[in-house]
């Protein structure tokens, strides 16, 4: 486990001739790449603590590929508010938790496995979550427009709008009034999504106890 993770920079010609990037990511990376590293941990990463992008910055300056399986003990937060960023995991990526804010590109080859939230917002100008294997988690939760798509199964609570996601849905971004717990709702009683995605990317729930998991529960 390391803080610190070596890792190599590549072209972007480099990284989509070995990695057939824009084959699974939909950001035009190749576009910006005079502007974006191309970030390549060879051989899997392993860390310990959280692993988030560029800190303080509205577009994250670098791309990443772990070529290999990633292990974080503790939170994978990657956000982008600026022109976007890639993510891409060639095997299985374990964390506690997995948040991701703005228009982040993150595709994950093999297996997804959580202990906690896989969570993503603020997805208009391009976020997406792509899973080519199983996920499992507690929750996984998409709003505002964040897309995500999935393998075989998700082993979760799916909170996402229909249009947003290739998986039927246990509830819709409009139930979370009655599902979250009552330190997430505001004054007017709406679920405030600025404290919720603050608790998750701390680890912390944000459903109530009493939800049934994976229960596939019709609006009422």
């Amino acid at each position: 486990m390391t803080d610190h993770p070596a890792y190599e920079v590549l072209t972007a010609a480099a990284v989509e001739t070995e990695f057939k990037v824009s084959g699974g990511i939909e950001y035009p990376y190749r576009e910006f790449a005079g502007e974006q590293e191309q970030r390549v941990y060879r051989g899997g990463l392993k860390l310990a603590g959280d692993w988030r992008s560029e800190p303080g910055v509205d577009w994250n300056p670098y791309n990443v590929i772990v070529d290999g399986d990633l292990e974080i003990d503790g939170q994978l937060l990657w956000n982008d508010f600026g022109g976007g960023c890639y993510l891409l995991v060639t095997g299985d990526l374990k964390a506690r938790t997995v948040v991701l804010q703005g228009c982040p590109n993150v595709t994950v080859l093999g297996q997804l496995i959580v202990e906690g939230a896989v969570a993503g917002r603020y997805g208009d100008d391009g976020g997406v979550l792509n899973v080519g294997g199983r996920t499992r988690a507690a929750l996984v939760l998409a709003t505002s427009y964040f897309r995500m798509s999935f393998g075989p199964a998700v082993e979760a609570v799916l909170i996402a709008a229909p249009l947003d996601v290739d998986m039927d849905v246990d509830f819709e971004p409009e139930d979370l009034p009655r599902l979250v717990r009552p330190e997430f709702l505001d004054e007017d009683g709406e679920a405030d999504e600025g404290a919720m995605f603050k608790a998750l990317a701390q680890g912390l729930p944000v459903l109530r106890e009493d939800l049934p998991a994976g229960a596939r529960a019709a609006a009422a």
